[in-house]
């Protein structure tokens, strides 16, 4: 441990993440202090608690986005909005309590690739109304859109002129000075000077109350917390996503290996506290790359992010540098922010992505820009298990076969066969058969009942079938003995597949002498079946 390193790593943290956190405070409809008290609670709190030692937790520009849509879309009062923010906590503690954390990371990438880049365009479209010196834009990327003309009408020629100096400096940044200082700080510095001397018209973020948090009781009427607790879950879950996606990069980067269960209680009881206390909600935040970069890799780093913080709001006349720094520098910080969020390697490559991981990518971040985030999640979910459902079809539908067995290869040499004769059926079912392909195994399979006396089931190389499968071979099984002409042997199954069939006795009718344990068996049942005729 490198205490020198790890508070280094913490103060440039704090300085990339402070102008951010007022942003992303005023982003998400809950004001500039909710995005610092928000950055106390979590980056105190997941220090602490947290499974991942070198991440700071703080507000987030994609959870930010998320939560204007909710505080605009559920929220009648500060109550109410901060609710949501504690339920999301408490909804990610039962994921760790639950130890959900290995597979929340497996959400399918071109979901998480359109949600986040469709939260992305939201916070840009919604910029370029301050930027253009009017207010924020309005709720949704369509009526954002639909009022940008009267925007540029309207526009405030000293706020463009400031912002335009803003951007001059993220390609002007460059080098050794870039590397020690990010360009979202000078821009922060350079826009403050530049609104104070050259342009003092420029609307700013005005009146902030600092100084300690008071309590703020959430709401728990029952009405509404049922109607919100979707649009929790899933603020819940974009959360969680993504700091345990960016926790194997931690790990790459720091050659430690994070806890995902502990890191979910510990940014749960983090979002718990941020509501509590009037904060936003959060995940991992632009200033862990900052840290690890400085060299902080333990929990001191994100502790001593939550108490610069701290800090800042404690000393009297903070909130008027606070109050006096131009929106507009602010909107220009976040817009830069905005397109480092987007996934430019997804856009890039997204005429050669698979077709289906394009369809899962767009129908997402359709929804999530014309409906709402929440159906954007339950779309893309939708459509890739439908993804998920073709592919198994095609892959179990592809090693199922079923072909004639000539009577020389069950029968051998006995007396008075005909070689060329093939009264046996073999079907040899795939490593897993599912819901997926139970159509299909119906169609290839039954062609073959109808055609043979004698058939053998091979399950010898069947690792898994679901119920669903289960019934349907169950039901091939019942029609082909249903005459009584027909003798059906089952071969090889395995103790856990042999329990699903076991479950509902899905194999009743098959005599128990027919159920064996390899071919060779099999083969000698169907012979003394046959000399039984």
């Amino acid at each position: 441990m490198d205490l020198r390193k790890d508070l280094l790593g913490g103060l440039m943290a704090a300085f990339v993440l402070f102008p951010l956190s007022i942003g992303y405070g005023l982003i998400s409809g809950l004001g500039a202090v909710a995005g610092l008290y928000g950055g106390i609670a979590l980056s105190l709190v997941g220090a602490f608690c947290g499974g991942v030692a070198a991440v700071v937790r703080g507000p987030n520009i994609l959870i930010a986005t998320a939560m204007a849509f909710l505080v605009a879309e559920y929220a009648t009062s500060v109550a109410e909005a901060f609710t949501i923010v504690v339920l999301a906590g408490l909804f990610q503690i039962g994921f760790g309590i639950l130890r959900l954390g290995r597979y929340v990371a497996f959400v399918p990438h071109p979901l998480l690739a359109g949600l986040f880049t469709s939260l992305a365009i939201t916070l840009i479209v919604s910029q370029l109304h301050v930027l253009l010196g009017a207010e924020l834009a309005p709720s949704g990327v369509a009526a954002a859109i639909v009022s940008l003309p009267q925007a540029v009408r309207g526009a405030h020629l000293p706020s463009v002129a400031l912002s335009g100096i803003c951007f001059a400096l993220v390609p002007l940044w460059r080098g050794k000075w870039a590397a020690a200082v990010p360009v979202t700080i000078m821009m922060l510095v350079a826009g403050f000077a530049a609104g104070m001397f050259l342009f003092p018209e420029v609307a700013t973020i005005g009146a902030v109350q600092t100084g300690l948090p008071s309590l703020i009781l959430p709401v728990l009427a029952p009405a509404y917390v049922t109607r919100i607790l979707p649009s929790a879950f899933v603020l819940a879950l974009l959360s969680a996503v993504m700091i345990l996606v960016l926790a194997f990069l931690v790990d790459s980067l720091t050659g430690s290996r994070h806890l995902p269960n502990r890191e979910l209680v510990g940014v749960g009881l983090g979002n718990v506290a941020a509501g509590l206390l009037g904060g936003m909600p959060g995940s991992v935040s632009t200033g862990t790359l900052t840290n690890i970069r400085a060299g902080g890799r333990t929990p001191v780093s994100g502790a001593t992010v939550g108490a610069v913080f701290l800090l800042v709001i404690l000393v009297p006349g903070s909130s008027v540098v606070i109050e006096q720094t131009p929106r507009v520098v602010i909107a220009a910080v976040i817009m830069v922010a905005g397109f480092a969020a987007l996934d430019m390697q997804f856009l890039r490559g997204i005429a050669k992505v698979a077709r289906h991981d394009a369809l899962i990518f767009t129908g997402t971040l359709l929804a999530a820009l014309f409906i709402d985030f929440v159906s954007a999640v339950l779309i893309g979910f939708v459509l890739s298990s439908l993804v998920t459902y073709m592919q198994a079809q095609r892959f179990e539908a592809a090693r199922l076969r079923s072909v004639p067995l000539l009577d020389r290869v069950v029968f051998g040499d006995a007396p008075g066969m005909d070689p060329f004769s093939a009264r046996t059926g073999l079907v040899v079912f795939p490593e897993q058969v599912t819901i997926a392909s139970a159509r299909e195994l119906s169609r290839i399979v039954s062609p073959d009942i109808r055609h043979h006396r004698l058939l053998l089931f091979d399950l010898s190389n069947t690792q898994f079938v679901d119920l669903t499968a289960a019934v349907v071979i169950s039901q091939l099984v019942n029609a082909a003995l249903a005459g009584g002409r027909k003798t059906i042997v089952v071969v090889g199954m395995r103790p856990e597949v042999r329990r699903t069939f076991d479950a509902l006795r899905l194999l009743a009718r098959v005599p128990a002498d027919h159920l064996v344990p390899d071919l060779a068996t099999g083969y000698g049942v169907i012979r003394s079946t046959v000399s039984e005729m």
